[in-house]
């Protein structure tokens, strides 16, 4: 049997304009200025430069695929205003901005890595109590 294909499916957004107001959740989702979802979980992307954001997205019916993705407008409306977004199926967008590199600097500062892992070489500080 074959499957049936995705009509409603989460998404990842990233925000173009880099000052694009911070979203938090619940805020709605557009695709070519019609309501399709709604994000579901939201923060400023260190790494990105810009808001990125996951959102549980409805086609109407259509197969949701990077097709359908690439062949619409999305937009994200924060606070009353639209912020357009780049969405992808994937956590990392195809298509980013340009990262200086600065993320990796607060990816290795002290003795943990991004994902709360141990970084190899550190040690824990040696603490006297008088």
């Amino acid at each position: 049997a074959k499957a049936k294909p995705l009509s409603r499916r989460c998404v990842s957004l990233v925000a173009h304009d880099p000052d694009a107001p911070l979203a938090h959740g619940g805020e709605l989702v557009l695709h070519d200025g019609r309501p399709v979802g709604e994000i579901a979980s939201a923060a400023f992307g260190a790494a990105v430069g810009r808001v990125v954001a996951l959102a549980y997205v409805s086609s109407g019916g259509e197969t949701i695929d990077a097709a359908w993705l690439d062949g619409g407008r999305f937009e994200i409306e924060i606070a009353g205003v639209r912020a357009p977004a780049k969405a992808s199926l994937k956590a990392r967008p195809r298509h980013e901005p340009a990262c200086d590199g600065q993320a990796r600097i607060f990816r290795r500062s002290g003795s943990y890595g991004a994902f709360g892992e141990r970084v190899a070489g550190t040690r824990w500080p040696k603490v006297s109590i008088s």
